[in-house]
């Protein structure tokens, strides 16, 4: 069981970003923007964890100038956000890959494949089967996303490191081929079905390597930092961050968030259209340093001392480790 961490005195701070600190068009607000940009000048050791990739995560959060490592792809990489370079990969083994496909394959089905091939980061795909990934491919080419390649083969993805196996369809269509993978792989693979909140009536079907969880992630980031999982704080709204909340001292969830993961957390705050997350750090920023201040320590040395130990801990680590 975890052990429940004075929420003012954490040290790390990790948010999830749709459903939960972004609007809900799928943007950070000027209000957040603003908020936490004084935040992390001011110090405070705040990162995100989300489904996304690097790539659309600098979209969605508008400059918002986060310098501790980031958590893409719900656990699949650690990355720097401002270069995107890979500090961390955990990568599905190629003969699960191979199966997942052929079982794709014989539904009629066929995902787009995430790959990093050492050097950058790749999405083949195959002619969109359904309207629902053809839109979405044309979103991100419009988004001018240089890792989409349509292709006629997915063999040239099995030579690279493949993070992420994804499907796109209606869930009707994606539910007999989730409950085949999960049948020959639960345990072995991480498989999640969700719907596209932003382009309904579309839902996701995620496979990545069991490994691949964003507690997994923030796990590996805390001990790159130097920091226990009991002074970390997170913020989530949807069951792929039920485990973070499970072994993070302190788990936060906004009021939209689904019913299984409000059993799971320690406190609930406002609608994520509500800026909730942004008011809850901004609160907590501020009481910390007045219960510093009140026990007669000097706040800003403290901030401004852990904040160089994580820097110099993150510099010590900064090799991509690979898996």
């Amino acid at each position: 069981m975890k052990s429940h961490t004075n929420r003012f005195m954490s040290r790390l701070y990790v948010s999830d970003l749709d459903g939960t600190l972004l609007d809900p068009g799928g943007r950070i607000s000027d209000v957040s923007l603003g908020i936490l940009t004084e935040l992390l000048t001011d110090g405070m050791p705040f990162t995100v964890a989300s489904a996304r990739s690097v790539v659309t995560m600098r979209e969605v959060l508008r400059g918002l100038p986060v310098a501790l490592p980031i958590v893409e792809f719900n656990g699949a990489f650690i990355s720097e956000l401002a270069s995107g370079r890979h500090l961390h990969c955990d990568a599905i083994e190629r003969h699960f890959v191979e199966d997942v496909l052929e079982a794709g394959r014989q539904h009629g089905m066929s995902p787009v494949v995430a790959t990093f091939d050492g050097r950058a980061d790749h999405a083949y795909f195959l002619p969109p089967g359904n309207e629902g990934l053809a839109g979405y491919a044309a979103g991100r080419k419009a988004a001018g996303d240089r890792r989409l390649r349509q292709v006629d083969s997915l063999a040239p993805a099995l030579d690279e490191q493949m993070v992420c196996l994804t499907f796109m369809d209606r869930r009707e269509n994606l539910e007999p081929l989730f409950a085949e993978l999960r049948r020959r792989f639960e345990g072995t693979l991480r498989l999640m079905v969700f719907p596209e909140q932003y382009f309904p009536p579309w839902h996701w079907l995620t496979v990545h390597t069991g490994r691949a969880t964003k507690a997994h992630a923030i796990q590996v980031l805390a001990r790159d930092l130097d920091v226990t999982l009991d002074e970390v704080t997170v913020f989530g709204d949807q069951v792929n961050d039920i485990p973070m909340f499970e072994e993070c001292g302190h788990a936060v969830a906004v009021a939209n968030s689904v019913p299984a993961l409000l059993a799971h957390a320690d406190e609930v705050i406002g609608h994520h259209d509500t800026d909730s997350v942004a008011h809850y750090l901004q609160h907590v920023w501020r009481r910390r340093g007045l219960l510093l201040r009140r026990s007669g320590t000097d706040a800003e040395g403290v901030v401004n001392t852990e904040i160089e130990q994580l820097t110099a801990n993150r510099c010590r680590n900064r090799k991509t480790t690979h898996r």
